[in-house]
């Protein structure tokens, strides 16, 4: 309890100046929310994992997968006594995990990218109306967060396993609710990593199984239907059309880990690139372009047709061997792009669908 009134006298005398113009009623309110949710969560005061040796990201005190449980993250960590009743979900694909374990948010990040007009996927949406369940009220994350409507669904837990949540808005939150941060680095964490995260969390474990064994599933019928993919060398790479670099996602990154899931792999020499700290991609200058050229395929992805015609007319590009082969796949609808970053259940069996020409026709290719 003490815990809980020192953080609301930090939010109101030390926080950055744009949460003190909230109105002081709102503060009144958030108050008396924080002292119920104490009986039921902790933000501890522990260390950041990345200023701790090496540990696990869930830790039980007790045997059996039961409650408190302490989840371990790169910003700090929570310890819950049992499962929250009023979650917000913000970052990339997190939502629809925290879904498809039978959990309904109260409010969601919106994607500004791919989303509809008022930030949902295409797919979220099959789900939830495939449910019969109604679709949470979104929150905008970037270009700035939008704290305020955050904090009035009244959250007891914030979950933001993969997103690029930064240590101010952090800190921020965490004033209001305790919140789940990514667990080693910012847009990072695995899609397994957020199941296990999410399952601790809530008491879902045995969905967590069942959720995880779907995964397997979609992507064993993907290898199935493309034997000839099995094996092969891949570079996932970013292009844009004013640098002179190009980024190649490392692994780790969500959608490597996806094609991972499909039967590919990295290719060795694009393995051994040192990945800068905080980052999730190597950066590769177009001179050197022909590192890609170990990679039976290579796929990319572009803001707009404008940006797309502009980087395959660069000479260095356009000698690219998988491009010149035809085992090149630019990604320019952003919801297929979406889709396949986030590598959900919900998502791949989306994408997958929609990329089932372009497979094929690589997999002719590469004959």
């Amino acid at each position: 309890m003490i815990i809980i009134i020192c953080k609301l006298f930090f939010v109101i005398f030390c926080s950055p100046k744009h949460i003190v113009t909230f109105k002081f009623y709102r503060i009144i309110k958030l108050s008396t929310a924080l002292l119920l949710v104490a009986g039921i969560i902790f933000q501890t005061a522990c260390r950041p994992q990345a200023q701790q040796a090496a540990k696990p990201f869930v830790v039980y005190e007790r045997a059996g997968h039961q409650y408190p449980v302490t989840l371990n993250g790169s910003l700090g960590c929570v310890t819950l006594q049992k499962a929250p009743e009023r979650v917000v979900v913000l970052g990339a694909g997190t939502v629809d995990l925290v879904v498809a374990l039978g959990i309904q948010p109260v409010a969601m990040e919106a994607n500004l990218w791919g989303g509809d007009e008022n930030g949902y996927m295409p797919w979220f949406k099959e789900f939830m109306a495939e449910q019969k369940r109604p679709l949470p009220p979104t929150v905008v994350m970037y270009p700035e967060l939008d704290a305020e409507k955050l904090v009035s669904f009244n959250p007891d837990l914030i979950i933001a396993t993969q997103s690029g949540l930064s240590e101010e808005n952090y800190r921020l939150l965490s004033g209001f609710a305790p919140v789940i941060a990514h667990p080693h680095k910012p847009w990072m964490t695995t899609v397994d990593e957020q199941i296990d995260i999410i399952a601790a969390a809530f008491g879902k474990q045995k969905q967590a199984a069942a959720l995880k064994a779907q995964i397997g599933a979609e992507y064993a019928d993907f290898r199935r239907r493309h034997p000839k993919l099995q094996g092969k060398t891949f570079a996932y790479i970013y292009s844009g059309a004013r640098s002179p670099q190009l980024s190649v996602y490392a692994e780790g990154e969500p959608r490597v880990d996806a094609l991972y899931g499909l039967g590919l792999k990295m290719s060795p020499d694009l393995v051994k690139m040192s990945v800068d700290e905080g980052s999730w991609s190597v950066a590769l200058g177009l001179e050197n372009a022909d590192k890609l050229n170990q990679s039976d395929i290579v796929i990319t992805w572009f803001f707009s047709e404008e940006d797309q015609k502009m980087v395959e007319a660069r000479p260095l590009f356009r000698e690219i061997k998988a491009v010149k082969r035809g085992t090149y796949l630019p990604l320019l609808d952003r919801e297929v792009n979406t889709a396949m970053y986030q590598a959900t259940p919900q998502s791949l069996r989306w994408g997958l669908r929609r990329l089932e020409a372009d497979w094929t026709r690589i997999e002719n290719a590469l004959d």
